[in-house]
């Protein structure tokens, strides 16, 4: 597991990875924490204390990013259906690519 490094009471954070990677680790047997300082740090659910992890390995690497690509006219077309059915003010959780990106898109107005 990818985490920052840890703060001066020896938690860790789990970043950008706190979605499903928390209940992973409450139930897995073994785990190990790769620390990488551009891990950024972030707070609530996401910290866990440094000796929970049976193997710490240290792994300073530039965080993944996604580099995005222009939606296609097709992408765009099936964006503003989906973006028709979105009432004003509703939460959405999109995923990521071209098809959530153009979804986006076309809810400039609401």
């Amino acid at each position: 597991v990818q985490v920052s490094p840890p703060d001066e009471h020896g938690y860790v954070s789990l970043g950008t990875s706190v979605d499903c990677t928390r209940a992973a680790l409450q139930h897995c047997k073994a785990s190990i924490a790769m620390i990488n300082k551009n891990m950024p740090r972030t707070t609530g659910d996401g910290l866990v204390h440094i000796s929970y992890f049976d193997t710490i390995w240290k792994h300073d690497k530039p965080m993944y990013t996604v580099n995005p690509v222009e939606p296609s006219d097709i992408e765009k077309q099936i964006g503003s259906y989906i973006a028709e059915l979105i009432p004003d003010g509703a939460t959405l959780q999109m995923g990521i690519g071209n098809i959530p990106n153009a979804v986006l898109a076309q809810l400039g107005n609401h």
